[in-house]
């Protein structure tokens, strides 16, 4: 094996997981994937300072908000009408090839996943593009077409 493994961090709090977001997106050089449905206007002088190196930012979400002012190429999905103030709360995020964020309140406090594992950030970029994919086929075939390549498991 070429190296050592990257291995995973536990995230115990929203600070914890805000910290290390803003951490990683100063070491961005090209791009930059977000799936949340967090506020995340308070972000938006890390973001100004993206743009301004020329780091490509793209943001998918199920909010309808208007993000316009962060300067993302920005995805709203709204086919599951949530919106901001909705309780449970989540955040992905891929930077570059080297680092990425995985992260919820689902059991009550924020907690989350860091790592510079590449696999994992490959994962979560993925996720990311796949759900800009599927929203793009919702809004060519209509959102009826998630009955017909929905699975049963």
């Amino acid at each position: 094996m070429n190296g050592k493994q990257k291995q995973f961090y536990n995230l115990n709090s929203f600070e914890d997981i805000r910290d290390r977001f803003r951490n990683i997106l100063k070491r961005a050089e090209k791009i930059v994937y977000i799936n949340t449905n967090l506020d995340l206007f308070e972000f938006e002088k890390d973001f100004k300072k993206l743009k301004e190196r020329g780091v490509r930012i793209i943001l998918f979400s199920f909010n309808k908000m208007d993000y316009m002012s962060l300067g993302a190429e920005t995805y709203i999905r709204d086919s599951f009408n949530l919106n901001i103030t909705d309780s449970e709360k989540r955040i992905m995020i891929a930077v570059d090839s080297f680092a990425a964020i995985i992260a919820s309140n689902y059991e009550g406090e924020f907690c989350g996943t860091y790592s510079e594992n590449k696999l994992l950030v490959n994962i979560v970029r993925e996720h990311i593009k796949n759900d800009i994919h599927l929203m793009k086929l919702e809004n060519r075939f209509g959102k009826d077409m998630n009955k017909i390549i929905t699975l049963d498991f």
